[in-house]
């Protein structure tokens, strides 16, 4: 009711970083759930998992190779290759490594912790960006979560993302990312071009 109510909003082109509102309560809803601590201008709300790999391609341009988990991440591995970029599996050093730490298989298995170190560690080390695709990750019930890897780096190399398509109606589509703190300097600065 309350947004219906709010007719210059409802009627206007929202902001390119998503709603304000909705990033504060976004990075509430990390905070609590998974531990990423991170300010509302690190969060890029958009309409699922590609369009925000999409605005992540452009911001780290200057990395050359990413590696995914297995084949079976058509859908980034073709957008990271439409842009350019040396695309490999269980390529350990790459400049980019997209994960996804809370359902590695088709089989649903969890990254260890002990796995989760060692990859934050060898990524702080080698200087490479860890994309975190955390997308199922509410579906634990018997377990608690297992910490992300966003909560565990300190070298803010790390951008997780999320999406609420498995919780709410997957037409809807929210996805978000939590940028770094320089990737999120780069966002703002060229969001408006």
């Amino acid at each position: 009711k309350n947004a219906l109510r709010q007719q210059d909003r409802l009627l206007s082109y929202s902001e390119v970083q998503g709603e304000a509102d909705l990033r504060e309560v976004l990075c509430d809803y990390v905070r609590e759930k998974r531990n990423v601590i991170a300010s509302p201008n690190q969060v890029v709300v958009g309409a699922g998992v590609q369009n925000l790999l999409y605005i992540l391609c452009s911001l780290i341009k200057d990395r050359q190779t990413v590696s995914f988990p297995d084949d079976s991440f058509y859908q980034g591995m073709s957008l990271f290759k439409n842009f350019g970029y040396d695309v490999h599996t269980r390529y350990k050093d790459a400049d980019i490594i997209y994960v996804s730490p809370s359902h590695m298989t088709n089989y649903g298995d969890v990254m260890p912790i002990k796995r989760r170190l060692e990859l934050v560690s060898y990524s702080e080390k080698m200087g490479s960006i860890v994309i975190e695709d955390d997308y199922d990750n509410d579906f634990l019930y018997q377990t608690r979560p297992t910490p992300s890897l966003y909560a565990l780096s300190n070298a803010g190399n790390v951008v997780y993302m999320g999406s609420f398509s498995n919780v709410l109606i997957p037409g809807i589509r929210i996805s978000f990312m939590v940028l770094t703190s320089e990737l999120a300097k780069e966002f703002i600065k060229n969001k408006d071009k």
